[in-house]
């Protein structure tokens, strides 16, 4: 996690440095990795060897080091100022976006449904020796695969604050 990166750099630089201010990632809770596991059970008799790939949201990295810039002087007692953020330029093989998906496996991908919500909860991505049949009730996901920089939901920094104190409590 880039959370105590992050809150180390306040602490020792009074500044956020991040790499690049169109980054995105996506923020998979505890919650929601135990979720997935128990998904992936269920489809596994259905579709030996398919890839289950949660729809968890995303978040802009500037986004969360705001949250954790408010969160760290919430800590300390100091009411939070307006993030410092200083962009350090991407690395080498480092990607904007994570792509947990690409366009290539994306004929093979289709998304799962919660319930009377209708909200996407995860993808099925199939083995490349299995055609997908195009039967009633599949929606195939978006030709150009998933990634986190084009999520199904985007985290606000007041979420990103209440996911980051509950996971402390693990």
């Amino acid at each position: 996690s880039v959370v105590p990166v992050f809150e180390k750099q306040i602490a020792d630089h009074g500044e956020v440095r991040v790499t690049d201010p169109r980054m995105t990632r996506f923020w998979v809770s505890a919650d929601s990795a135990v979720d997935l596991i128990g998904l992936a059970l269920g489809f596994a008799e259905e579709h030996p060897g398919a890839t289950i790939i949660g729809a968890n949201p995303a978040m802009a990295i500037t986004d969360l080091a705001a949250a954790v810039w408010r969160l760290w002087h919430a800590d300390q007692g100091m009411s939070p100022s307006e993030p410092i953020i200083k962009f350090t330029g991407i690395r080498p093989g480092e990607k904007l976006a994570e792509q947990l998906f690409n366009e290539q496996e994306a004929p093979r991908a289709y998304a799962l449904f919660e319930g009377e919500t209708g909200a996407t909860t995860g993808f099925v991505l199939l083995p490349a020796t299995e055609t997908l049949g195009r039967g009633p009730g599949i929606t195939l996901t978006p030709a150009a695969g998933y990634s986190s920089d084009a999520p199904v939901r985007w985290l606000s920094t007041d979420e990103m604050v209440r996911l980051i104190v509950d996971a402390r409590s693990i």
